[in-house]
């Protein structure tokens, strides 16, 4: 299989959580069901690997219908539509990392004469997203070129007649996107394996999102991580991921029912992994991921001024980063202020309307308010005016 397929990392017929099967129909059904549950625009990463695996197991099902009884696999090669010129200028750059990753390459290629010809850009034009399919591990900036090079915004009915509306919203959706989901210029190292570490970093930043925090989930998380550091890349977010997951640990650990982390061991925990940070921070001072995990780690050690600096920092060069801003609602629902923490999460909610981590943070403030209103309705023996929120 070659690189870029979602199947490399993790089983397609897993992915659609069906068993293996020649029956579109139920592939397509599989398809729809674990669609309801992974919104492209929400979790594109997601998305791209759930729409790769209902193709690939649909193009198998082409493969076998396609075949004569008596002939194997291997023969069914031939039956492939040949390669263009265009799919090999496509694969040669995608495959040479360096300048995959570098916008003006792209434009360079987009000056091909089949991409400027009236009579070939069209063609070119689907021949692209046809390969972007299964090869679209490359930062935002590269998809907002394509959009804007190409008008794909207003040329998306047209496109819809060929292509499915999921993945031109996906298309569209990468290229709106405020920050990429991975700091593609970092990764250095045995660049055939650029694929498969990426798509193995995000399997292991869902598992860590998605997954519930049993102890089995949490074992499967560390096995993942091992899997990553096994590849021969090194990216200093792959570090930074080990870090974040150690601190969520401790922080489960702390609050086990039956045997709960003493708080003098926790706090050791997140001392040494804040000194792993800061040696990170010394080689990528301005990385706003590591600064986010240095931000929450004071948080996590109590140390609410230097956590609320550090997540300000952040917000000053990159206001959009809702990590940070969580966090810093955090801090200040620590620190008592809960007019700033209740202002950060009912942003934070109108940006991402029915998230209920959102949710359920905004509902914890608002108790608080209220609680606190009543509390000063009993020392002064008075009725205060309280907002409705």
């Amino acid at each position: 299989m070659k690189k870029g397929t979602r199947a490399g990392v993790m089983n397609i017929w897993t992915i659609l959580g069906i068993g293996q099967t020649d029956d579109k129909g139920a592939i397509k059904q599989a398809y729809r069901e674990r669609l309801k549950s992974v919104n492209p625009e929400e979790d594109a990463d997601g998305f791209m690997e759930l729409r790769n695996a209902y193709e690939e197991a649909i193009a198998s099902c082409d493969r076998q219908e396609a075949l004569p009884e008596d002939m194997d696999d291997e023969a069914s090669e031939g039956l492939q539509p040949p390669r263009t010129e265009l799919t090999d200028k496509l694969e040669q750059l995608y495959n040479d990392y360096p300048n995959r990753i570098r916008v003006d390459a792209w434009r360079e290629l987009f000056r091909e004469d089949a991409f400027v010809s009236l009579d070939t850009e069209a063609e070119a034009l689907e021949e692209l997203l046809v390969f972007l399919m299964d090869h679209y591990r490359m930062p935002d900036a590269v998809f907002r070129e394509i959009v804007d090079r190409f008008d794909i915004a207003l040329r998306k009915e047209d496109l819809l007649v060929k292509f499915p509306e999921d993945y031109i919203s996906y298309i569209l959706g990468v290229a709106a996107r405020k920050q990429d989901s991975f700091a593609y210029e970092y990764l250095t190292g045995d660049y055939t394996y650029a694929d498969d570490y990426i798509e193995q970093y995000m399997k292991i930043e869902r598992m860590d999102k998605q997954d519930e925090p049993t102890p089995e989930n949490r074992a499967a998380l560390h096995k993942e991580l091992e899997r990553l550091k096994r590849l021969p890349l090194t990216h200093p977010h792959g570090d930074v991921l080990e870090i974040y997951v150690q601190m969520k640990d401790t922080r489960f650990q702390e609050k086990d029912a039956e045997q709960p982390l003493p708080r003098a061991e926790a706090e050791a925990v997140y001392e040494a992994l804040l000194s792993r940070i800061n040696a990170n921070l010394e080689r990528y001072p301005k990385d706003e991921m590591t600064q986010f995990i240095k931000s929450e780690m004071l948080y996590r050690l109590e140390r609410y001024e230097e956590a609320k600096q550090t997540a300000e920092e952040i917000l000053a060069e990159n206001p959009d980063y809702e990590d940070a801003q969580y966090c810093l609602g955090d801090i200040y629902y620590a620190m008592g202020d809960l007019e700033k923490a209740k202002d950060i999460f009912e942003e934070l909610m109108h940006n991402n309307y029915g998230d209920m981590a959102y949710l359920t943070r905004l509902q914890q403030v608002n108790e608080a308010i209220i609680d606190k209103w009543k509390q000063d309705v009993d020392k002064h023996g008075s009725m205060l005016v309280v907002p409705l929120y």
